[in-house]
C-alpha cells in the first residue's frame, strides 16, 4: 500500500481519499497537500543521563538534587527529548522506584499466594504506574521495562491459569479467573511505551495471551466475570499493538485476534453480550487495521513498509471464509470492516 502511494499519489501530487497515507497527510498539512514530517527530537539513554548527573556531583561538587536539575536543564537546552528518562531524585536508583518495589512485592507473593494477596499485589503495581500522559508515568514505564515487570505479570497470569490459587492444578476455578483478569488489567497499564511493548514481544506475549484466553474461557464458560476477563485480554492486546507494528503482526498471526473476535459470536456468547466487551474487541480490530507505528523502519522487524493494516484486515476476514475458528470470525470482521471504512472516510472529510 505504501509503495502504491509512492508510485501513484505522491508522484502525481494528488491526494486520494482512499489512501491511508493521503488521509494522514491531509490531516497534517491540509487538503491535497503533503506536509513535511517534523524533525525527530534527539534522545539519550538512561546511562548517558545518569553519567551526566554523576559528573555534576563529582566534578562540580553538587548535591544530588542540584545535579539532577542542572543535567535536565542542559539536555533540554540542547533539544533532547527526556521522555521516559528516570530523573526524579529517588527514582534515579531504579530499585527504589515505586514500580520496582511493587514488582518485587508481586514476586514475593509467590505461586502459593492467596487470590486476595495476588490481586492486591497486581493492583499495587497498576497504581504505581501513575496517571497516563504525565512525566511520572513515562518514567514509570522506563522502570517497568528495566525491571522486567511485563514478564513478571505474564508469569503470574500463566500461573493462575495452570495452577489456580486455592485449587488443584488444571482445575476450573473462580480464583483463577479473578487473578487472570487483574493481571490483564495490570498488563494494560504497563504497555504504554515502546520499551514495554518491546518487552511484551520479547516474552512472546501474543502467544501467552492466546493460551490464557483459550484455557480460561474453556474452564469458566458461562461464569460471571468471563466477559470482563475477555475484554481485559482484548485491552491488553490493544495496548501491546498500539504504535507497534511487530506486535500487530504477532497478535494477528498467532490467532489471538481471531480468538478474541470469536467471543462475540454464538455459541461462545450464549449470554447477552455486554457493551464493554464489544468496545474492547472492536478497539482491538481497529488498532490492527491502522498504520500508526512511527518508529524508524530499521527497528521494525519483518513488516512491510507502511504497515500491514490492510493485510491484517484481509487475513482476519479470510480465516472465517476458510473455516478457521468455526467460520464465524470472518463474518464478524466482514461486518465490521465497512463500518470502519465509513468512519475513516468521515474522519478524512
Amino acid at each position: 500500500h505504501a509503495l502504491n502511494h509512492e508510485k501513484s499519489c505522491k508522484s502525481n501530487r494528488a491526494a486520494s481519499p482512499h489512501c491511508a497515507h493521503c488521509v494522514q497527510q491531509k490531516l497534517q498539512g491540509g487538503p491535497g497537500r503533503f506536509a513535511p514530517m517534523p524533525p525527530a527530537r534527539l534522545k539519550i539513554s538512561q546511562e548517558s543521563f545518569d553519567a551526566a548527573v554523576q559528573e555534576n556531583i563529582d566534578e562540580f561538587e553538587m548535591e544530588r538534587g542540584e545535579a539532577l536539575e542542572s543535567a535536565i536543564q542542559e539536555f533540554e537546552a540542547q533539544g533532547v527529548d527526556l521522555t521516559g528518562i528516570i530523573r526524579s531524585t529517588t527514582a534515579s536508583i531504579t530499585s527504589e522506584h515505586p514500580v520496582a518495589k511493587a514488582k518485587e512485592a508481586l514476586l514475593a507473593v509467590g505461586p502459593g499466594g492467596s487470590t486476595d494477596a495476588v490481586v492486591s499485589a497486581l493492583q499495587g503495581l497498576t497504581a504505581a504506574m501513575g496517571p497516563a500522559s504525565t512525566s511520572e508515568a513515562a518514567e514509570a514505564q522506563t522502570v517497568a521495562e528495566r525491571t522486567g515487570a511485563v514478564a513478571a505479570v505474564l508469569a503470574v497470569a500463566e500461573e493462575a491459569t495452570l495452577n489456580p490459587p486455592g485449587g488443584a492444578a488444571g482445575s476450573s476455578s473462580g480464583p483463577s479467573l479473578t487473578v487472570a483478569t487483574a493481571a490483564m488489567q495490570t498488563l494494560t497499564a504497563l504497555l504504554q511505551s515502546d520499551g514495554t511493548r518491546n518487552a511484551f514481544e520479547a516474552a512472546d506475549g501474543a502467544r501467552q495471551l492466546l493460551q490464557l484466553l483459550t484455557l480460561t474461557t474453556a474452564r469458566n464458560a458461562g461464569a460471571d466475570g468471563v466477559q470482563e476477563f475477555v475484554g481485559a485480554v482484548a485491552d491488553a492486546a490493544t495496548a501491546a499493538a498500539t504504535q507497534h507494528e511487530d506486535n500487530k503482526c504477532h497478535v494477528v498471526d498467532s490467532a489471538l485476534a481471531a480468538a478474541a473476535i470469536q467471543q462475540l459470536r454464538p455459541p461462545v456468547a450464549a449470554t447477552r453480550l455486554r457493551e464493554p466487551l464489544v468496545h474492547s474487541v472492536c478497539a482491538l480490530i481497529g488498532v490492527l487495521c491502522i498504520s500508526d507505528d512511527e518508529r524508524p523502519l530499521d527497528v521494525v522487524d519483518g513488516c512491510v513498509p507502511g504497515g500491514r493494516a490492510f493485510q491484517n484486515a484481509r487475513t482476519l476476514a479470510a480465516k472465517g471464509k476458510s473455516g478457521d475458528n468455526g467460520g464465524t470470525n470472518g463474518t464478524a470482521v466482514a461486518s465490521l470492516l465497512p463500518l470502519l471504512q465509513r468512519c475513516a472516510d468521515a474522519a478524512a472529510e
